[in-house]
């Protein structure tokens, strides 16, 4: 090989490498809360839970993390990624929460049998912004179906506005972690009292029972 080309075939592999080099570290987050912080009850209940694929808005349907800038602005963090699609991230962390909280399996995990009530979960996620600074804002409609019970249908909208305690992607996942925990405390609480009755909190709860609307 002729010598300028050995040098032109060198530099651009120095280029290469320095440009590996250069780039900053990909950092991965989940929703999941971490076991040691989530609750766990011991199963009360013969009957299951089945969390159904979650829909997001296709604006955060991202592998990276979609931070709002301002109120038309939106910008990707490169770096900064979900360890899995982010709707699979929000079905995976609500029906962990609903099993820890409810004591109960979710048939993903368990086969139910012909004639055991199941209840069927869907969360459509209207909204998910991260405000870097400020908060998590998870805007949610939720349904509850039971299957082989006599429970009524439920159809719920939930908005919760989690602020941050500090600035920075991992203060923002964890004020979504938290955001989505309060959501699964809401369906578990519902699932608990009885889909027909009022809940209670702080979060904006808007639902419909066989037409119907309750707090």
């Amino acid at each position: 090989m002729p010598i300028s080309l050995r040098l032109v075939t060198t530099s651009a592999c120095l280029v290469v490498l320095g440009a590996c080099a250069s780039s900053p570290p990909v950092n991965y987050y989940t929703l999941m809360r971490p076991a040691a912080t989530a609750p766990q009850t011991a199963p009360r209940s013969d009957a299951l839970i089945d969390v159904v694929p979650v829909t997001v808005p296709v604006q955060v349907d991202q592998p990276q993390i979609m931070v709002r800038t301002n109120d038309a602005g939106v910008v990707p963090l490169y770096s900064e990624r979900w360890v899995a699609p982010l709707a699979d991230e929000v079905r995976a962390a609500v029906s962990d929460g609903l099993t820890r909280t409810l004591g109960v399996f979710d048939v993903q995990a368990v086969k139910p049998s012909r004639e055991q009530p199941v209840w069927r979960v869907q969360v459509d996620v209207q909204r998910f912004d991260s405000i870097d600074g400020e908060a998590a804002i998870v805007d949610a409609t939720w349904r509850l179906r039971g299957i082989n019970m006599n429970d009524p249908n439920l159809l719920c909208r939930t908005r919760i506005v989690q602020a941050t305690t500090g600035s920075g992607v991992p203060a923002l996942v964890a004020a979504h972690q938290a955001a989505i925990a309060q959501l699964s405390e809401t369906i578990a609480s519902r699932i608990s009292a009885g889909v027909s009755q009022s809940g209670s909190g702080s979060n904006s709860d808007i639902c419909q029972t066989n037409g119907k609307s309750t707090g």
